[in-house]
């Protein structure tokens, strides 16, 4: 499995596990063996990857993320999925010296190839300065790159929260309004909440009650803390009318039918 296709954030347990799944289809002992030796082959790069994967998740006895990260390095030379690895190890301190510049450098190698979740953590590493200058502009086009060739929701959100605070590219309320809506339709509660501002606002279109009482609830159902009080404000002190309301409520449970 390609991590191209791999780009949920939540990246160290899910990749360690997806990536392993269809590793040993037959005769576990024996399939080890086997990639053991062919691994030993200076060019057999997607061998070292996958045995690298096996002794990251301790599926060989005696073997631990050390080894893991020794067979990650052989394989990186040709291989997005073990340099995205090796930056996930580096940036986590395992099975060598936690090193948040080299693990930039590694997650900078497989986005360049396409990785999508080396795009997440490449985006996340500029906009925090994790081993690299904190640079909004830089991760801004890594998460609107992202956004653009993945249905990630999360990559949406921080598309939006860049336009509508004018982070790494100018403030537009307008285009905030457009990538929260993106995220929103997904099922993003940040994404609904904001949304949800937005037209409570007027910010980027016209206002809209209603619409801003449905998103907020949406949110508010996916057990969104904030978008309960933002929702419950609403009414108690923006005094929104009672047909406005019974409308969002309309317009949300349309919005969950749909997606059920």
């Amino acid at each position: 499995m390609s991590s191209r296709r791999l780009f949920n954030p939540c990246l160290p347990a899910i990749l360690a596990a997806a990536l392993l799944c269809a590793l040993l289809p037959q005769g576990r002992a024996q399939s080890i063996e086997e990639l053991e030796k062919l691994a030993r082959r200076s060019r057999n790069y997607n061998e070292q990857y996958k045995l690298g994967m096996l002794y990251f998740n301790g599926d060989v006895p005696d073997k631990d993320t050390e080894d893991a990260v020794s067979m990650f390095k052989k394989a990186a030379r040709e291989n997005v999925d073990a340099q995205l690895m090796l930056g996930f190890c580096y940036a986590m301190g395992e099975g060598t010296k936690r090193d948040e510049k080299e693990a930039a450098e590694w997650y900078e190698k497989a986005a360049i190839q396409g990785s999508h979740a080396a795009m997440y953590r490449l985006a996340a590493c500029y906009e925090k300065g994790l081993g690299v200058d904190k640079d909004p502009g830089a991760a801004y086009r890594w998460y609107r790159r992202l956004a653009d060739e993945t249905d990630l929701p999360e990559a949406d959100f921080k598309v939006a929260a860049a336009y509508y605070t004018g982070g790494g590219i100018n403030k537009d309320y307008a285009a905030a309004a457009k990538w929260f809506r993106k995220g929103a339709e997904k099922g993003h509660s940040l994404c609904q909440m904001y949304l949800g501002d937005c037209y409570r606002l007027g910010q980027g279109g016209p206002r809209d009650n209603a619409e801003a009482y449905k998103w907020l609830y949406l949110a508010a159902e996916l057990g969104n803390e904030a978008a309960v009080k933002r929702r419950d404000r609403l009414e108690t002190v923006y005094k929104i009318s009672a047909s406005d309301k019974a409308e969002g409520l309309k317009r949300a449970e349309q919005f969950q039918t749909a997606s059920n």
